[in-house]
C-alpha cells in the first residue's frame, strides 16, 4: 500500500463514519420500538385472557398485567383500558369500562373502543345506563345475541433515545378482543 492509498482510505472512512453511526443508532432505535410494541401486545393479550378466565376483580387484573411488562415504563408512559361489551338488540353496548389507576401518564388518550365522557370513579367509568343504544362500542365485530366480549387496550408513549435523529414521541397502541 502506498502512502497516497492510506490517505484515501482515511478520507473514505471519515466520509462513511457518520452514515454508519446513524445506521447503527437507527437499528438500535428500531429494535427498542419493536421490543416495546411486543411488550404492550403481550399486556393486552394477557389482560383479555385473565379477564375472560378468572373471577379476579378488574382493577387487580389491570395491576397484574402492568407488572408483567417490567421491561418498559408502564407507570409513566402507559394507559390500559378494559371494556366489557354485550350484544343488545343488534348493537354492541358497553356495560363496564375500567382504566388502570396505576398510570401516571399525563393526559392519557381516550379509549378507541369507547371513550368514556363521564367522570371516572376509582378507575371505573360511571355509566348510568349501560344498555343505552345511543352509546354503542366502536368495534367492527358482529356479535351473537347476548354475547359478551372483553376488549383490552394499551396505549404507550414511546420516547426514542436518540430524539435528535429520530424525531418525536410516538403513541403505540395494542388492542385484544376476546
Amino acid at each position: 500500500m502506498k502512502l497516497n492509498d492510506h490517505g484515501v482510505s482515511v478520507v473514505e472512512f471519515a466520509l462513511l463514519l457518520p452514515l454508519l453511526i446513524v445506521l447503527v443508532f437507527g437499528i438500535i432505535e428500531f429494535s427498542r420500538a419493536l421490543f416495546t410494541n411486543n411488550a404492550i401486545i403481550n399486556v393486552s393479550r394477557e389482560g383479555a385472557n385473565l379477564a375472560t378466565r378468572t373471577s379476579t376483580q378488574t382493577p387487580e387484573i389491570l395491576n397484574a398485567v402492568a407488572r408483567t411488562a417490567r421491561q418498559v415504563d408502564m407507570r409513566n408512559a402507559a394507559m390500559i383500558y378494559l371494556t366489557r361489551i354485550i350484544e343488545n338488540d343488534g348493537v354492541a353496548q358497553v356495560t363496564e369500562q375500567y382504566r388502570w389507576t396505576g398510570s401516571q401518564m399525563g393526559s392519557p388518550p381516550d379509549s378507541s373502543v369507547w371513550p368514556c365522557n363521564r367522570p371516572w370513579d376509582s378507575g371505573r367509568c360511571r355509566i348510568q345506563n349501560p344498555l343505552n343504544p345511543s352509546r354503542p362500542a366502536n368495534i367492527s365485530l358482529t356479535l351473537n345475541p347476548n354475547e359478551e366480549i372483553i376488549a383490552v387496550e394499551v396505549f404507550y408513549r414511546y420516547e426514542p433515545i436518540f430524539n435528535n435523529f429520530f424525531g418525536r414521541t410516538r403513541l403505540l397502541y395494542s388492542a385484544t378482543v376476546l
